[in-house]
C-alpha cells in the first residue's frame, strides 16, 4: 500500500527548502561583497557547510551564487506555482 500524500506537509516541505536557500543566497551575497570590498578571507555558513572564502574563491561563489538563485526559483515554482528559472541548467 503506497502511504498518502498530504499536501500541506508537501507544501510546507517545499517551503522550509525555500526559507534555506534565500538564506544561503543571503550569505552568499554577503561573502562575495566583503572579498570585493578588499577582505583578504570570510567565513561563509550556509547552514549546512562552513567554508573560509578568499578572493581566490570569487569566481566558485560566484557559481554557488548562480546554483542557489535557480534553487530559489524552482522552490518558489513548488510553493506558489510559479517563478522564472535565472542561470544556466546542467542539461544531461
Amino acid at each position: 500500500m503506497l502511504p498518502q500524500f498530504d499536501p500541506v506537509a508537501n507544501e510546507q516541505f517545499w517551503l522550509n527548502r525555500l526559507t534555506a536557500a534565500q538564506s544561503r543566497l543571503a550569505a552568499i551575497d554577503s561573502a562575495i561583497l566583503l572579498v570585493l570590498n578588499g577582505a583578504q578571507s570570510y567565513s561563509l555558513n550556509s547552514g549546512q557547510t562552513i567554508q573560509m572564502v578568499t578572493r581566490a574563491t570569487l569566481e566558485s561563489l560566484k557559481n554557488m551564487k548562480n546554483d542557489t538563485e535557480n534553487d530559489v526559483a524552482i522552490y518558489t515554482a513548488r510553493v506558489y506555482g510559479t517563478g522564472v528559472i535565472h542561470g544556466k541548467f546542467n542539461a544531461p
